[in-house]
């Protein structure tokens, strides 16, 4: 596992578009929130900018709070993501273009995520 330095620039630089989650996980007391994918580089599928599947899990340590508004039946694919500075970490808002929430059927799944480092770690393929 590596740490994020600027999880801001890692993010947007990278981008989250058409990267599909197949796990999620709360720990509560550690304070993480994981994601799980069989290819964090989705988004350059296809393009000569495609480094290759990169499996992964991106790690969210010091987690603030969470909100999952997801119908994992569907798939949970990233439509698009929106990363920010706070005054005590981060907050990413990954809105699911895929999947309506259960909750709200009128409007998109989300997850959103306070957090203060971000983590990777590269699964086997």
């Amino acid at each position: 596992m590596y740490t994020i330095a600027d999880p801001i620039s890692f993010i947007q630089k990278l981008g989250l578009h058409d990267v599909a989650l197949s796990k999620i996980d709360f720990d509560i007391q550690g304070m993480t929130f994981s994601l799980w994918t069989d290819d964090l580089n989705a988004n350059w599928e296809g393009l000569p900018e495609y480094e290759g599947r990169r499996a992964c899990r991106l790690i969210f340590f010091g987690v603030a709070g969470v909100s999952l508004h997801i119908a994992p039946t569907d798939g949970v694919r990233v439509g698009y993501e929106v990363i920010k500075a706070t005054g005590t970490g981060y907050e990413i808002q990954l809105v699911v273009s895929q999947a309506r929430s259960p909750i709200e059927p009128d409007r998109f799944g989300s997850v959103i995520v306070a957090f203060q480092s971000l983590g990777i770690v590269d699964e086997p393929l």
